[in-house]
């Protein structure tokens, strides 16, 4: 997704979130690296960055990225406006989130301690917790939200792309524990799922977005 835009051979790219988890880094070298708390390796993150107050200047990254990010953002209407000021016009916030397939939507209200809420009132919240997110988000604002959201961010145009993984997370034991079951296995069911549009649509847990900064 993240390709060459025309006249831009590197494209500078601001990462929130990442900590010292990033692999973002791997594939781009013009590239800051945030989180909003404290980084293990202060050399290459940036740490304390509050997405709904980024210290950077206006039409500055070609893309901003978050992996399971978007979620945790007190109030995102907040930090999507700072992330729409920071990019250039024609640039993208790319998001990787909780998919709301029927396995998605029952593991993540069942089984993960962040909550996964699509009956509320306002998609802020008031705990100051990171944690204390609603994974519903995504689906919410291009939902329930859609037209709150285009008539907030007229020029952020909001698509959604395919789920990215799906069972075989699970299988793997997700990123905290892993299991015992083979890479090689596991490699055989992410083919399998990847696929299959109707697999990924029932079994689906991730996917991808981008906010699009049209003007």
């Amino acid at each position: 997704m993240i390709t060459e835009q025309k006249g831009i051979k590197t494209p500078k790219i601001l990462e929130l979130g990442g900590g010292d988890c990033s692999f973002a880094q791997l594939f781009w070298d013009d590239l800051i690296i945030t989180d909003a708390g404290d980084s293990l390796d202060k050399s290459n993150v940036q740490s304390g960055v509050n997405g709904e107050n980024l210290p950077f200047a206006d039409n500055q990254f070609n893309y901003v990225i978050a992996k399971d990010t978007l979620h945790h953002f007190k109030q995102p209407y907040k930090a999507l406006a700072e992330i729409n000021r920071v990019l250039t016009p024609g640039g993208s916030f790319i998001v990787s989130e909780p998919y709301w397939s029927p396995l998605g939507r029952f593991i993540y209200k069942y089984f993960h301690p962040e909550p996964w809420e699509i009956d509320v009132k306002t998609v802020s919240r008031a705990s100051n917790d990171l944690w204390d997110s609603n994974q519903a988000l995504l689906l919410l604002l291009n939902g329930k939200f859609s037209d709150e959201f285009g008539q907030k961010f007229p020029n952020f145009k909001l698509r959604i792309y395919v789920p990215t993984y799906g069972i075989s997370y699970l299988f793997s034991g997700g990123v905290h524990k892993r299991n015992k079951i083979s890479s090689k296995f596991l490699w055989k069911v992410h083919k399998l799922e990847k696929n299959s549009k109707i697999v990924m649509k029932i079994t689906g847990l991730n996917i991808l977005a981008e906010f699009e900064k049209t003007s």
